[in-house]
């Protein structure tokens, strides 16, 4: 049973400062194959123009107590190890997605389903049965995230309404919630923090 749920989450995870600057002229270098924009003032010295993109600053966390700065630690160390699966499920599902959706034969689109399945089990199955209850439970609510629907969503369009159902069925006897939605701005703000700073390589 616990390999279902595994392979459920499996299947869920494979199926989301520049100012204006005058310038008499642009100037354009390179370094290591990377193009460099700057301007030209009117001494002719060249001052480079880098794009940062956005950039995020926190004021350093503080917590009332121990347990919960070790259940935020807990929290960041989770996310970090899925959320690399979360990503990876967008890019897969929008592959598979395109491919699924030329196959109009029920059959045909089973057998490919199953096959891609099977592929991505046996290619990332040792590292997701490993997960903990709560990493799944995280994972579940970033696929939601990266994909804009939810694992239950997901399920029920590749497969079918039915499917769906069952699956439902037994993610809850495990604690899980394939109906689950991710709330950046409520219940998951420290998830959300936590990967921003992922992406902007703060940790």
């Amino acid at each position: 049973m616990l390999k279902t749920i595994i392979k459920i989450v499996t299947l869920v995870g494979f199926i989301l400062f520049l100012g204006n600057v005058n310038a008499q002229e642009v100037a354009q270098d390179t370094i290591k194959g990377r193009m460099l924009h700057g301007t030209i003032d009117e001494n002719g010295d060249t001052i480079p123009r880098v794009y940062l993109g956005q950039q995020y600053v926190w004021a350093r966390r503080t917590f009332p107590n121990k347990k919960e700065e070790k259940k935020y630690t807990r929290l960041m160390k989770n996310v970090m190890v899925v959320y690399p699966y979360a990503k990876m499920a967008n890019e897969l599902l929008a592959k598979y997605e395109a491919e699924f959706d030329t196959i109009t034969d029920r059959k045909i689109r089973k057998s490919y389903y199953k096959k891609v399945e099977d592929e991505l089990w046996a290619k990332y199955g040792d590292d997701l049965k490993n997960m903990t209850v709560s990493q799944g439970r995280i994972l579940i609510k970033l696929v939601d995230r990266e994909t804009d629907r939810t694992s239950y969503e997901l399920v029920k369009e590749m497969r079918s309404g039915f499917t769906a159902f069952v699956f439902q069925g037994m993610a809850r006897m495990f604690g899980h919630n394939l109906k689950s939605e991710y709330n950046a701005q409520d219940e998951d703000k420290y998830i959300e923090e936590i990967i921003i700073a992922i992406e902007s390589n703060q940790i």
